[in-house]
């Protein structure tokens, strides 16, 4: 059952289909219908599909999955990637150490926000992190165009800028109070 859902995605084998994160695990919808995808209930908070079509996620572990959780580690799932349309997920970098609530990537630049630790982190390999900043982040939207542009909310819903990657911003002034962004190929800015 679909619920609580924390990000989309278009299949990039399909355009016409839309990958669903939710709090019970990843599911697919196309003309078919809605089909779960794979057999785990993983939380998957953050979730994109980049540019070159790789599907990369983050979030809390299915709590059945002791190949997951133990005793020395947090239960955060750190950056994963599935190269089977969301069936199968693998670890990638920061298992046990970050939860993912936004994964955005643009250019050679994937940004991810660790909501445990509150700091925006970047990564041009998927391996390697260094943090741009900390405070609370609620959405990040980055330019298509130009990677180290970003726009997110913050806190109290307002609208704050950065044009050097994420470490420095400012409040876009006179912006109405949004929750969510979102910036598409074409160049469009969307909020909610």
């Amino acid at each position: 059952e679909v619920e609580h859902v924390h990000g989309l995605g278009v299949d990039p084998d399909d355009p016409s289909a839309i990958y669903l994160a939710t709090h019970l695990g990843m599911f697919r919808l196309s003309d078919d219908g809605v089909e779960r995808r794979g057999d785990l209930f993983q939380d998957t908070m953050g979730f994109t599909v980049t540019p070159d079509g790789r599907l990369l996620g983050s979030g809390h572990p299915d709590l059945r999955d002791d190949s997951i959780i133990n005793g020395d580690m947090a239960p955060h799932l750190g950056l994963i990637e599935s190269s089977d349309g969301a069936v199968t997920w693998e670890p990638l970098s920061l298992q046990g150490e970050a939860d993912l609530h936004v994964i955005q990537a643009s250019g050679d630049l994937v940004y991810g926000y660790d909501a445990s630790n509150r700091r925006l982190l970047a990564s041009d390999d998927l391996i390697t992190w260094t943090t741009r900043s900390r405070l609370m982040l609620t959405s990040v939207a980055v330019d298509p165009a130009r990677p180290r542009h970003l726009f997110a909310t913050s806190g109290r819903l307002s609208l704050i800028e950065s044009r050097d990657g994420g470490r420095a911003w400012t409040a876009v002034e006179g912006a109405p109070p949004l929750t969510y962004l979102s910036w598409s190929q074409d160049g469009t800015l969307g909020g909610l």
